[in-house]
């Protein structure tokens, strides 16, 4: 036995991540196609009796591809040879299901040849047909439910795409009516029908299939989010559902601070969501701290940097622990010697004070002071809030934080929210 390796994984890959939608076709079509067109063409020009012959030896998957290749035929006289052949076909109840097979995850490869979306519609004409050709053998393979859906939408003639969306969203449950038709998130299909859910669905529909959507983000590949993120953001979804807004951010972050991750999504959908996530960590931050205290509107500038945010409220004493993707900072607000802000790398801020700030949220003895270790901050000095050689203290903490850390201290996310 012959055994032929193909990189199925490699391939789906390649397909997704950096060929992208516009290679589908390429891709798609089933590797028995090219063959059968070969000998389709030279049966075809030795006359109708080896015609009749050839279509006879073929195989039962090549006779399933012959409504295929009836769609990728372009001349009117091939299409006509064709037909006779493909009714008979249609005989045989398997058809069906090979050509919703084909459509759900081969057919959507239609959709990106330029001018040709008639091929996708003419491959849902073929999928009607053989439907209602057996349907009363095919339907004694379904449940009452699935009977009922395949008939309501196999009803429509015409965009197939927009009536299975029309019925998904009619029902409480979505996904259980895109499961009916045997449909899942896996095919390529699904997501020809899931972006035309985003676009049709009203805000109801996300706030009740908020798990459904926030599963499909996690699962999806980066073409998938980035559209998602496109939808989500125009509609101004996010601040209805902000818990999708904030899975976007913890994959994708923002186009400020991961902009190959944004390359795709257009300049407004990417200002709008960064500038949704500025005022998202701005309101949590106020939610602890007073929004116009000197040091908390200094920090703010850097807010959409931040990770994460901890307060440390103990007996007269305010601060708290800016969480950065390099640093940690642990800025006092209030207190009889508020102090200096202290900055320290990750790695170090865990090893020497992960165990303190746990015991602080156990409601332990601990005190601001024991977050303090000159001897391990990641600037030249700490960060005092007072004048120095000259500067203001705002303006010392630039310098340092630009020196030290590389960072780009004009940012003003305020400034740009308001453009």
């Amino acid at each position: 036995m012959r055994y032929v390796y193909h990189p199925v994984r490699l391939r789906a890959w390649v397909r997704e991540e950096i060929v992208g939608e516009e290679a589908l076709f390429e891709f798609s079509l089933p590797p028995q196609l090219e063959p059968l067109k070969e000998g389709f063409a030279q049966a075809r020009a030795r006359g109708q009796m080896v015609l009749d012959r050839w279509v006879r030896g073929l195989s039962r998957l090549e006779k399933c591809l012959l409504p295929i290749l009836f769609i990728l035929d372009e001349r009117e006289k091939g299409r006509l040879v064709l037909r006779p052949y493909i009714y008979r076909q249609l005989r045989d109840w398997r058809t069906f299901p090979f050509l919703v097979g084909f459509l759900y995850q081969r057919g959507v490869c239609f959709l990106y040849q330029q001018d040709q979306e008639h091929w996708y519609q003419l491959m849902w004409m073929w999928i009607r047909k053989a439907y209602f050709y057996r349907q009363e053998e095919i339907e004694k393979r379904m449940t009452p439910r699935q009977v009922k859906r395949w008939r309501k939408w196999l009803s429509h003639p015409m965009n197939p795409i927009k009536h299975l969306v029309e019925m998904a969203l009619k029902e409480a449950r979505y996904f259980d009516v895109i499961e009916e038709v045997g449909l899942t998130s896996d095919y390529p299909f699904f997501h020809r029908v899931w972006k035309v859910t985003l676009c049709e669905a009203p805000l109801e529909f996300f706030k009740r299939e908020k798990k459904l959507c926030l599963a499909l983000f996690a699962q999806g590949t980066s073409s998938f989010r980035e559209k998602m993120v496109i939808h989500l953001v125009q509609r101004e979804i996010l601040d209805e559902v902000p818990e999708l807004g904030d899975l976007i951010y913890e994959i994708m972050k923002t186009y400020r601070m991961e902009p190959h991750l944004w390359v795709n999504i257009p300049e407004r959908e990417r200002r709008n969501f960064h500038n949704w996530v500025v005022r998202r960590k701005k309101e949590k931050f106020s939610d602890f701290y007073d929004y116009f205290h000197e040091r908390v509107r200094y920090w703010r500038k850097f807010i959409y940097r931040v990770q994460k945010v901890v307060p440390l409220f103990r007996r007269g004493e305010k601060a708290f622990l800016l969480y950065f993707s390099d640093v940690v900072v642990m800025e006092p607000i209030q207190g009889k010697q508020a102090g200096a802000a202290y900055v320290y790398r990750h790695s170090i801020f865990h090893k020497e004070f992960g165990k303190l700030v746990e015991e602080w949220e156990q409601n332990k003895k601990i005190r601001l002071k024991d977050f303090r270790n000159l001897d391990l901050i990641a600037t030249e000095h700490k960060l005092d809030h007072r004048k120095k050689e000259g500067m203001t203290w705002q303006e010392f903490f630039d310098k340092q934080l630009s020196t030290c850390l590389g960072w780009d201290v004009s940012e003003d996310d305020e400034k740009e929210e308001r453009e």
